[in-house]
């Protein structure tokens, strides 16, 4: 399977190898998943919103004139190669995250 991958490969841009061949290939790597120095991300963050189209898009995060509250952003990533065998373990502190948080809101309204 790899080979077939990379003649794929090579035949739509030879710069791959170093002489234009399979052999001129020095290796291939599969499943990478990227990590995080630190280990993974899993919080919730509080943001400011703009009221620059009043959402969470980056190019409007920062304290501004118009800014028209908080709101939050639930991060997980990093988990490497880890992120299949841990994601019901992720699920559910992510799920604990936003069910914190729509508890603080509602009580917020009370």
């Amino acid at each position: 399977m790899a080979t077939k991958i990379l003649e794929r490969c090579l035949a739509l841009d030879p710069s791959i190898s170093s002489d234009g061949t399979l052999s001129g290939i020095k290796g291939h790597n599969v499943g990478l998943r990227p990590g995080r120095r630190g280990g993974p991300r899993l919080e919730r963050q509080e943001v400011p919103i703009s009221s620059k189209a009043g959402s969470l898009n980056p190019i409007f995060f920062g304290e501004s004139e118009g800014a028209k509250g908080k709101g939050s952003v639930v991060h997980a990533y990093g988990l490497a190669g880890a992120g299949y065998q841990t994601s019901w373990g992720v699920e559910k502190e992510l799920g604990q995250l936003v069910d914190d948080h729509f508890a603080v809101q509602a009580k917020a309204k009370l």
